[in-house]
C-alpha cells in the first residue's frame, strides 16, 4: 500500500502529464492555436508566402494586436478577395512584391493606386490583364519578367512616371493602348531580336504619347511606328 506522501507525489506526476499532454494536442490542431504567438505568426507569414490565404486567415485572427499581424490579415483578406487595389490605396503602399505562384495580374488588379512607386512581379507571371496598373501615376519601376506573354488593353494606360521598360522575348501581343499617356517613356529595351520584335502583335495606339521612338533589341533598334 502506498504511503500519503508518495500517492501525492505520483498524482502530481499524473498532473503534469495531463497538461504535457493537454499543450501537445492544442498544438496540433485550430491552426497552431496552442502555439506560442511568435509560432502562430511564423506559420501565417509562411502560408502567406504559399498563398494559403483562408489558412492564414484563420492564424491571423488569433493574433490582433500582435506585431503587425491586423495588417497581415487585411492584406490576406484583399488577396483572398482579388481586391489588391483597394488593400494598396487604404494602405498607400509604395512598394509591393506581387507572391510567387502568381501567373496572371487580374485587371484592374493595381489600377489607380497612386501611392505605388515600385512594383515587383515573380517570374511565374504570363499574363497582365486589361488595365492592371492603369493610372499608377507615380510608379517609377515594374519588371515584365521573362515568361509574360501577353500585356492587355491599357494596362500601362497613363503611368505618366515610367521613364523606361524592358519587355521580353516571350512576348506575343501587347494590346491596344497598352502604354498609351505614358508621356515620360523614353526607353523601351526588348529581350530579343528586330525579328522577334516584328513578330509581336500590337494594338492601335499601343504607344501612343509615348516618347521614346525606338525599341532597342539585341540586335539593333527599331523604330516605332
Amino acid at each position: 500500500m502506498l504511503s500519503p506522501s508518495k500517492k501525492n507525489r505520483l498524482k502530481t506526476r499524473n498532473m503534469i502529464l495531463v497538461v504535457i499532454v493537454y499543450i501537445l494536442l492544442l498544438s496540433l490542431v485550430g491552426g497552431g492555436a496552442g502555439l506560442s504567438k511568435f509560432g502562430r505568426y511564423a506559420n501565417a507569414k509562411k502560408y502567406l508566402e504559399e498563398c494559403n490565404y483562408e489558412q492564414a486567415i484563420e492564424v491571423l485572427q488569433t493574433l490582433s494586436g500582435y506585431q503587425d499581424a491586423d495588417s497581415l490579415l487585411e492584406y490576406a483578406m484583399y488577396m483572398q478577395d482579388g481586391k489588391f487595389a483597394d488593400w494598396i490605396k487604404k494602405n498607400q503602399i509604395k512598394e509591393f512584391v506581387v507572391p510567387k505562384d502568381i501567373t496572371i495580374i487580374s485587371s484592374e488588379a493595381f489600377c489607380g493606386c497612386d501611392s505605388l512607386v515600385s512594383v515587383t512581379l515573380p517570374a511565374g507571371v504570363e499574363v497582365i490583364k486589361s488595365r492592371a496598373f492603369s493610372d499608377c501615376r507615380n510608379l517609377v519601376y515594374i519588371n515584365i519578367p521573362d515568361g509574360v506573354e501577353t500585356i492587355g488593353y491599357q494596362a500601362f494606360y497613363d503611368c505618366i512616371s515610367l521613364t523606361e521598360i524592358t519587355l521580353p522575348d516571350s512576348l506575343i501581343s501587347i494590346a491596344n493602348r497598352a502604354f498609351y499617356g505614358c508621356t515620360r517613356l523614353k526607353k523601351i529595351t526588348f529581350n530579343g531580336t528586330a525579328q522577334q520584335w516584328g513578330e509581336v502583335e500590337k494594338g492601335t495606339y499601343w504607344s501612343y504619347n509615348v516618347p521614346a521612338a525606338l525599341v532597342i533589341c539585341k540586335n539593333g533598334s527599331v523604330q516605332i511606328l
